[in-house]
């Protein structure tokens, strides 16, 4: 019953501020939302003098800055809330008039991840890896099936703009650039970027987890001592190779394929434009907050 009350009010909590927002960075989970949003919120904090330690609430720093109020959701696929392919939210209608980031990844790396965030972190789960890919709850059937959604329904936002982990990795600073740019922030310098990139990288990503240097739960290790239990875990391409097998291989890639292969074809900061409103520079600096 207490597990239910919690999803309950976090499920309300998301709902309220999706409806607050004005442009939203959606994700399965494990796809590197920590890390964009971590990138996104160092270049607003160096831009408008706010300290690093702000990084991560977006939210807030979009709407001290004079941007679209930017939040981050899972869209009713939270590792913790535990909903399975078919209970997933179809109607995208609290989207529209909004500006929505549709962050991907390969599923194989997001899965391994995944495996490991509710084994490590959440410890919700005690099966092994072959058998959490083939879980309704979180498996593969889940995120083809959130995926061939949001293509279906890639029109409904005013404006909808496609972001890959792996673009991410090749071409930071292009993509935290397009990114910054869809929240109402078009004239960047790329010092700034630059410092950002180099500031959510891997190493200091790790560094800055070890070091409980942010407030929010989201960037603490499961156990300071496991390796695997870190949310900023490998942020390797392709490595899934060390931890599935052939054959679970096999099976995503099936089910991927059934669901599909949703955006495989779309390259990267591809945006779906359903109006020709422009989102203004930002002229003034953010209101000091006390």
């Amino acid at each position: 019953m207490l597990v239910r009350r919690f999803l309950s009010h976090n499920a309300l909590r998301t709902r309220f501020r999706v409806s607050r927002a004005q442009a939203l960075i959606v994700s399965f989970p494990k796809s590197g939302r920590t890390w964009l949003r971590l990138m996104v919120g160092k270049a607003l904090c160096t831009r408008f003098g706010i300290p690093d330690a702000k990084a991560l609430a977006i939210d807030e720093l979009s709407s001290r800055a004079g941007l679209l109020r930017t939040y981050v959701t899972h869209d009713g696929t939270a590792i913790e809330d535990g909903y399975t392919h078919r209970q997933l939210p179809v109607g995208k209608k609290r989207y529209a008039k909004k500006r929505v980031v549709l962050l991907t990844r390969d599923a194989k790396d997001v899965l391994v991840s995944s495996y490991f965030h509710a084994t490590r972190r959440a410890r919700l789960y005690s099966g092994d890896i072959s058998m959490f890919v083939r879980d309704d709850r979180y498996g593969a059937r889940k995120l083809a099936r959130f995926h061939q959604i949001w293509a279906e329904h890639a029109h409904v936002p005013v404006a909808f703009m496609l972001v890959r982990y792996e673009d991410l990795q090749s071409r930071p600073e292009t993509v935290l650039t397009n990114v910054l740019e869809f929240i109402g922030l078009p004239t960047m310098d790329q010092d700034i970027v630059r410092q950002a990139v180099r500031f959510a990288d891997f190493g200091n990503m790790r560094a800055l987890e070890r070091s409980g240097r942010f407030s929010e739960a989201i960037l603490r290790p499961g156990q300071i001592d496991d390796e695997e239990s870190y949310k900023v875990r490998r942020g390797i391409v392709g490595g899934y190779r060390d931890y599935l097998g052939e054959d679970a291989v096999r099976y995503v890639d099936d089910v991927i394929a059934e669901g599909g292969r949703s955006f495989e074809n779309v390259p990267s900061l591809t945006i779906w434009p359903t109006s020709d409103r422009i989102v203004p520079a930002v002229t003034r600096a953010p209101a000091e907050r006390s």
